[in-house]
């Protein structure tokens, strides 16, 4: 009897599911505007283009990229989310160089990380950071995947998991 209790205890918990909140958007390959990641375990997702007519500052949830044409050849990658944790407005800013075709990732400049109401965190260069860059479509799509230490003045350490992004170039 009890272990006949047990078996459906099981079963009966192991049916209950788990409300979905939040996702990480899909890799994709076609300038999507999407743009996610892991922080501490929490979802940070962002969905959709900017629209610099109302000001990059005054959006809720976008995604935006840009080149540098001064022969820097860095491209850009904007995200924020203004309902993420507790409704802590989050940016994300990353800033990678690309080769002078624009067509190949060379290195990862750049990165930061800023939660409302917390000091800012910037790249950690001493940890393991990787950082995949792809580029279709003529120079006009750029997505990849990432992992990024980042550390503010205090020492406290966050960390990108499962980052990835797909953005078009804005011209």
């Amino acid at each position: 009897m009890n272990y006949f209790l047990l078996i459906l205890s099981l079963v009966f918990f192991s049916s209950c599911k788990k409300e979905k909140g939040e996702q990480l958007p899909d890799k994709t390959a076609i300038g999507a505007y999407t743009f996610g990641c892991l922080i501490d375990n929490d979802v940070f997702a962002a969905r959709g283009r900017c629209d610099y007519s109302v000001g990059f500052n005054f959006q809720t949830n976008c995604v935006e990229s840009e080149i540098d044409y001064y022969g820097l050849h860095l491209l850009r990658i904007y995200s924020r989310n203004d309902y993420w944790i507790n409704n802590h407005k989050v940016k994300i800013y990353i800033q990678v160089q690309l080769d002078s075709s624009e067509t190949k990732f060379v290195k990862l400049v750049q990165a930061s990380l800023n939660i409302e109401g917390y000091d800012p965190y910037s790249l950690d260069t001493l940890q393991n950071n990787v950082f995949t860059l792809e580029v279709a479509l003529n120079r006009t799509v750029f997505y990849g995947t990432f992992t990024l230490y980042l550390k503010n003045k205090n020492g406290q350490m966050k960390i990108l998991r499962n980052g990835r992004f797909d953005t078009k170039k804005l011209f």
